[in-house]
């Protein structure tokens, strides 16, 4: 069977992504409920796994795939997004479908009524980022922990900076008490040992994303995490940026998949936005604030 060249990448954009097969890139049992005969035969399944202004990056079993941005996906329903699953047509690597998507983020600006931009499709988890120190607000880690209930993503708060306060303890047990729908763990990130506490949620083929304030301590997080090739965060943040990467999935050591994107990246939600839940179950996040 011919494939079409899938090795292609943006020119001077450091991004290294290995081959990988589906269940590697966190294809489960459900997407093929799907799919039928006749779609298997007529393609195959790839995940966006970088988005830029006018094109993305898909991998498969197979390797990876640069295609141009289409101006509306097959049917005219969906915007193709990061983490989301396509159906690429055999020997042509074309287009055929969205697959469905099994959680969903979007935003959009204050006063807009509409259902908001797509941000990240088939999210497995949501680490919600904070501190033992101001930073922490139940109001505002209550609102991302909706979010992602509704998003049917699963949250998991993780209280950093253990390390610098002395009663760590008693911040974590106040966290507990104050947040019983959700994990919250308590870490220091400059501790290996400590941050292997949040392995259960780095599985092979899990996708998860990471959203908090700046200066809790998510790149560091994120340092303990990457392979050796992505351990230079902020150099691949900034060239990521220069280059216009809206998005990518980082490879973590463990199999695990980081999806770094500037629409989550660089902004957290105001504590007085309203949240809105449209009837197909989309989260909107609306009233951004800047941290």
């Amino acid at each position: 069977m011919h494939w079409p060249s899938l090795h292609r990448m943006h020119p001077g954009v450091f991004m290294p992504f290995p081959i990988c097969s589906l269940h590697q890139l966190g294809w489960q049992p459900r997407y093929a409920h799907d799919l039928n005969l006749d779609d298997f035969e007529a393609g195959y399944p790839a995940r966006v796994v970088a988005e830029y202004g006018d094109h993305f990056v898909v991998a498969s079993s197979c390797g990876r795939q640069d295609m141009p941005r289409p101006r509306h996906s097959p049917g005219g329903e969906l915007h193709v997004i990061i983490g989301d699953w396509l159906l690429l047509e055999h020997h042509s690597g074309r287009l055929l479908r969205v697959l469905p998507r099994q959680s969903l983020f979007a935003h959009a600006l204050l006063g807009d009524a509409g259902p908001g931009n797509p941000v990240v499709a088939n999210l497995d988890t949501l680490f919600v980022v904070t501190s033992c120190d101001e930073d922490f607000n139940v109001t505002r880690v209550e609102r991302h922990l909706a979010r992602a209930f509704a998003a049917a993503v699963t949250p998991v708060v993780v209280m950093t900076k253990a390390d610098r306060c002395p009663d760590a303890s008693a911040w974590l047990a106040t966290a507990q008490r104050l947040l019983p729908q959700a994990c919250v763990v308590l870490v220091n990130a400059t501790v290996p040992a400590s941050v292997a506490q949040l392995d259960a949620w780095l599985a092979p083929g899990n996708t998860l994303a990471m959203v908090g304030s700046p200066g809790v301590g998510k790149a560091a997080l994120m340092r303990h995490w990457l392979d050796d090739a992505t351990a230079a965060l902020p150099q691949q943040t900034a060239r990521q940026r220069h280059a216009g990467v809206a998005a990518s999935m980082l490879s973590t050591r463990s199999g695990a998949w980081i999806i770094d994107t500037l629409a989550m990246h660089a902004l957290c939600w105001a504590v007085d936005a309203p949240m809105q839940t449209d009837a197909a179950g989309l989260v909107t996040m609306r009233a951004m604030d800047r941290c």
